[in-house]
């Protein structure tokens, strides 16, 4: 009887015991996904910049040019203003994150800027934009 009562409780520290580690594993992966998304890991911050420079290439370029510096394929048509120069560092630096995602969502007229460059609110979700601006902001190295 002696026996069979240390063999349960044998046991029944052996479940609490994988029971407590299946939950700290559990816990870590959780805190790791929160980090990924937060762009905490490298590779999400790489895979958002490559994210972003496809849908500026593609979108934003033809103004503010391939290389972010403001010299697109339109500014022969003199645009004025001219487009905005993302490589300025000081510029960039001066310009939260949440000002860049009005800025690309609701377009610069909303802040009394230039009419020319559009909203992109119903062309672009969050995800997009946020991933934009990654990009942009690694032209200037602006954090």
């Amino acid at each position: 009887m002696i026996k069979n009562c240390r063999i349960l409780a044998f046991f029944l520290k052996l479940l609490i015991f994988l029971s407590i580690l299946l939950f700290l594993s559990l816990g870590c992966e959780i805190s790791k996904d929160k980090n990924e998304a937060k762009g905490n890991n490298p590779n999400f911050a790489l895979m958002a910049k490559k994210k972003g420079k496809a849908i500026f290439l593609k979108y934003c370029s033809p103004c503010h040019g391939e290389k972010g510096d403001g010299n697109g394929r339109y500014v022969a048509t003199e645009l004025s203003p001219k487009p905005r120069n993302f490589t300025e560092k000081r510029y960039m630096e001066k310009l939260s994150n949440k000002y860049l995602f009005e800025s690309i969502s609701k377009g610069p007229a909303f802040f009394g800027k230039s009419n020319l460059c559009p909203p992109w609110e119903n062309t672009f979700n969050e995800e997009e934009i946020k991933n934009i601006i990654y990009f942009i902001r690694g032209l200037s190295n602006a954090k």
